[in-house]
């Protein structure tokens, strides 16, 4: 029962809403129209003071115009004197840069072959120590070898004395 009683205070309540929503925008919009006719009325009078030519009128007539055919030769001779100013520093420019392109190459060049030259000196520094320490290496195999083959000869002997004492 508590339901249906909450159920329709809702739509009573949504009902009055509606209403009243729709009576605040009719106010709303009367009084814009209003205030919009007023303003319109406001601007009607004006023409009063209008004597019938417009201000930019008079600035038509008093106009003067400039002849194109006068100012395009000069202006042609002045575009091309200033192309050829541009080319010219353009030229200049290419030829500063070549040079400075140049200088650097030749300056990074000698660069490369000093440090090509430091390094064949390093690889065959390297190469000889490696050959001294290689034939270092082959000394020291034989004589080692000579001493295995002397201590192994000694221990054979030894052994043989051990195992054959009468021979």
């Amino acid at each position: 029962m508590a339901k249906k009683k909450f159920g329709k205070f809702v739509a009573l309540a949504t009902v009055s809403g509606l209403i009243a929503a729709g009576v605040s925008y009719f106010v709303k919009y009367k009084s814009f129209h209003d205030d919009l006719e007023k303003d319109f009325h406001d601007f009607e009078g004006d023409d009063a003071d209008f004597d019938g030519e417009l201000p930019h009128e008079t600035e038509v007539q008093n106009r003067t115009y400039v002849p194109l055919n006068e100012k395009k030769d000069d202006a042609v001779s002045a575009m091309t004197e200033g192309m050829e100013k541009i080319t010219e520093a353009a030229a200049d420019k290419t030829e500063d840069i070549a040079a400075a392109v140049a200088d650097k190459t030749a300056d990074m060049t000698a660069a490369v072959t000093d440090k090509a030259a430091d390094l064949k000196d390093a690889v065959a520094d390297g190469a000889g120590k490696a050959a001294d320490m290689a034939s270092a290496v082959a000394d020291k195999t034989k004589d080692m070898t000579a001493t295995v083959t002397e201590k192994a000869a000694d221990m054979a002997t030894t052994i043989e004395e051990e195992l054959h004492p009468d021979l």
